[in-house]
């Protein structure tokens, strides 16, 4: 056995703060100079060297499993909430059951009610939201540690052998930054379906792989947590397994839980998009579509039902639009659950006809031909992109009450470090929720979209015409300043800048785990921003100051809220609409120059097959 060195004596405290101990009896001198509680030192049996091998490991098993033990923690019932630990102490109840997995935690599909802004228990034991730990133990373990000789509770104590299981850890991470719980007053929730399906006594093996992939992955993807990211593939690799078998049973295809098992892939896609497929994501949606589509729309017209197909479908339209594809389906089947309101609706059929724009101009763009029922086409699609530009700006200003926004700030200095910055110099805006916030710049994104497609469409009818000389690109240059403004302008809100100080600023979201007025940036709404803002940061008409300031939110979700789809975005180098623009002019001189040679192949062959014979 290899020789590890001899084992520090010090107290429990200075070898957490990793200082060298005085080793004082019975309390250690430096931890009372820094009015520090000592909790004392290890004792000889710790000390020693220990053999950690199965054999050990199942011996030491027996003696976690003595009735004596269990007796005095047994009645350790509830999942305590992880919400503001000790930063001195690190609690986890040590019972046969929870051992096992976090899943003992999860209360029975009866059992879940919405309650005061939170994911509550109306079960008699008086649990709490699903995937909490370590919160209110010190009061059990001042009840119970003297029935148990293997407990012994200290106020102040470091409980080094008592950790939070990085699963559960996981869980209670992603529940609270990923799964918004729908509250009266608020717009919807987002992924609150899966909820049902984690509390189930008989879980899917597919819902229960893939809630561990999505909850590791979104766990150890932030810094300093790389190590739980190999269990996390291998439970994604496990699900996708289970749900390739479910799929082959015809009555658990179309069941609610393997959708929601392909939409948390398709989260866990975007977590880890550099180190998996770029498509993978694309093909979760694609996924999920197919499913929507076996069942038919009469299978979701309950409200469970219609945040799952609404949910869908964003992600459907924002896949399609990043992709330059049709929505496959007419757009009245789409509509056919509806939204919670009007503006909604409206705001959801928009977006279904920018996706349609979006690929018919693809399809266009992928011939360089310039026959005249192309000219013809070409022109049709301008005036179908200039009337849905007109709808989407009538749309915005139809907004008001909880719609409407509300500067609340003007930053009137300059920002020495813009990359790493909350702000820009500026209007700063607020909004009554996040969803609204959210809604806002996907239709500000939209309408980047739609203007990128009418200067695309009059660069090709005016080749090899300046294209930045017409009155489109004047009317564009104002239209898109506007729109990146507002995009810059809604940044401070989303990534909670000044919300302590700032009522209009606060998120009022309530997740299905933690705390609502939690400092940090929730990962879900830094997902939503995503798309919108690498559309203003990559459009021709952001100033440089914005491109480095969006830019460096990008930087920011990548590394510090590790969501790895925004590195995918930082490396596209595309500007809209130049580069686009340039890209098909260069394939049409090379389509002109390949067909000119042709053609003189073609007529150099006539004239010597015309020559008469020597």
């Amino acid at each position: 056995m290899v020789n590890t060195g001899k084992p520090s004596q010090g107290c429990y405290m200075c070898r957490a703060r990793r200082i060298k101990c005085d080793e004082a009896k019975p309390n250690c001198m430096r931890c009372q100079k820094s009015k520090r509680i000592c909790p004392g030192y290890r004792d000889a049996f710790e000390l020693n060297l220990r053999d950690e091998t199965k054999s050990t490991k199942k011996k030491i098993s027996r003696l976690f499993n003595h009735r004596s033990f269990l007796e005095g923690v047994s009645q350790l019932q509830s999942p305590f909430d992880l919400v503001n630990p000790s930063p001195t102490t690190i609690f986890t109840p040590m019972t046969a059951t929870n051992l096992e997995s976090y899943n003992s935690h999860i209360p029975s599909a009866q059992t879940w009610q919405f309650s005061k802004g939170h994911l509550s228990s109306s079960s008699s034991s008086s649990v709490s939201s699903l995937g909490s730990f370590a919160n209110g133990l010190t009061g059990h373990l001042d009840q119970r540690a003297n029935h148990s000789p293997y407990l012994a509770y200290h106020p102040g104590c470091i409980f080094t052998h008592l950790t939070v299981p990085a699963d559960q850890q996981a869980a209670c991470f992603f529940l609270s930054n990923f799964v918004v719980v729908p509250q009266p007053g608020t717009l919807r929730g987002y992924l609150s379906f899966i909820l049902p399906f984690l509390g189930s006594e008989q879980m899917s093996p597919a819902v229960k792989s893939a809630f561990s992939a999505v909850s590791l992955a979104a766990f150890g993807a932030r810094p300093n947590s790389k190590s739980l990211l190999p269990k996390a593939d291998t439970s994604y690799y496990t699900a996708l397994k289970e749900i390739n078998a479910t799929l082959k049973n015809p009555r658990m295809a179309t069941d609610d839980s393997t959708l929601a098992a392909i939409l948390m892939l398709s989260t866990f896609e975007q977590i880890m998009a550099p180190r998996k497929s770029h498509e993978g994501w694309a093909s979760h949606i694609d996924g999920a579509i197919a499913l929507l589509k076996a069942r038919g729309p009469e299978s979701f017209q309950k409200p469970e039902g219609q945040e799952t197909w609404n949910t869908v479908r964003a992600l459907m339209v924002v896949q399609r639009i990043t992709r330059s594809k049709h929505v496959d389906v007419s757009e009245e089947y789409w509509m056919s659950v509806p939204a919670k309101d009007e503006c909604s609706n409206a705001f959801a059929r928009l977006n279904i006809r920018v996706a349609n724009l979006r690929g018919d101009y693809s399809e266009i763009a992928a011939h360089p031909s310039r026959t005249a029922a192309d000219y013809d086409a070409v022109f049709d699609l301008l005036q179908r992109a200039k009337a849905l530009e007109q709808d989407y700006a009538n749309w915005f200003d139809t907004l008001e009450g909880p719609w409407a926004v509300t500067p609340v700030n003007w930053i009137d200095y300059p920002i020495s470090d813009l990359q790493n910055s909350l702000i820009h110099p500026g209007r700063v805006d607020a909004y009554t929720e996040m969803w609204m916030a959210y809604h806002h710049n996907i239709g500000r994104s939209s309408r980047l979209i739609t203007w990128t497609t009418i200067l695309r469409c009059v660069a090709w009818l005016c080749n090899p015409e300046d294209y930045r000389l017409t009155e489109e690109y004047a009317t564009a240059t104002q239209v898109c300043r506007g729109l990146i403004e507002d995009i810059v302008a809604s940044v401070p809100y989303i990534f909670g800048w000044n919300k302590q100080n700032d009522e209009h600023m606060a998120d009022r979201s309530s997740f299905a785990c933690g705390t609502t007025d939690s400092p940090n940036v929730k990962s879900l709404w830094a997902i939503f921003v995503m798309w919108p803002i690498f559309s203003a940061a990559n459009s021709d008409f952001a100033l440089p100051s914005e491109r480095t300031f969006l830019r460096g939110r990008l930087k920011y979700v990548n590394e510090n809220l590790g969501i790895h789809q925004a590195s995918v975005l930082l490396h596209m180098p595309v500007q809209f609409p130049s580069s686009l623009i340039q890209l098909e002019r260069h394939q049409l001189a090379v389509y002109t120059h390949r067909m000119k040679k042709t053609e003189e192949t073609v007529v150099s062959q006539t004239e010597q097959s015309n020559w008469p014979a020597s």
